[in-house]
């Protein structure tokens, strides 16, 4: 388990730049962090009708897995084109899919065109690492 809690511990980190940007929105807009499908997706009945998924900011799709022992998760795409963040993927939505997930792997999805900013890992929020921040660059795929 140790690992897999390391795992999401960094990501958690490395999207802090992604999550200020959210909540910069939210803050200045009123405009929810997580949001349902429906918000971005009105005029889609799979997108209104899904209740198990939600976008993190505008541009992150997560399907948490919902159930003990799954070896696969439904997860509905909504139109246009996502990116699996684990294995990058390219993926034409407007079409629900079978993704195999395992205790360590949580679906997460990328919208085309989308700018992901992605920092270092820290141990801290407040650590000051010289490394430089990088984007989810969905050019390399």
């Amino acid at each position: 388990m140790e690992p897999i809690c390391r795992k999401y511990l960094e990501l958690r980190y490395r999207l802090l730049p992604y999550l200020y940007s959210a909540v910069h929105e939210c803050a200045t807009t009123g405009m929810p962090i997580m949001r349902a499908l429906w918000l971005h997706f009105p005029d889609d009945p799979k997108a209104v009708e899904c209740g198990d998924q939600y976008l993190w900011g505008s541009n992150v799709l997560v399907a948490p897995v919902i159930e003990k022992g799954a070896t696969t998760r439904r997860v509905y795409l909504p139109r246009g084109t996502w990116y699996d963040f684990w294995t990058h993927e390219r993926v034409e939505g407007g079409r629900e899919i079978s993704r195999p997930v395992d205790l360590e792997t949580i679906p997460l999805y990328v919208r085309e065109g989308s700018i992901l900013p992605l920092g270092p890992v820290k141990q801290f929020s407040g650590e000051i690492v010289r490394e430089a921040t990088f984007c989810f660059d969905l050019s390399r795929f």
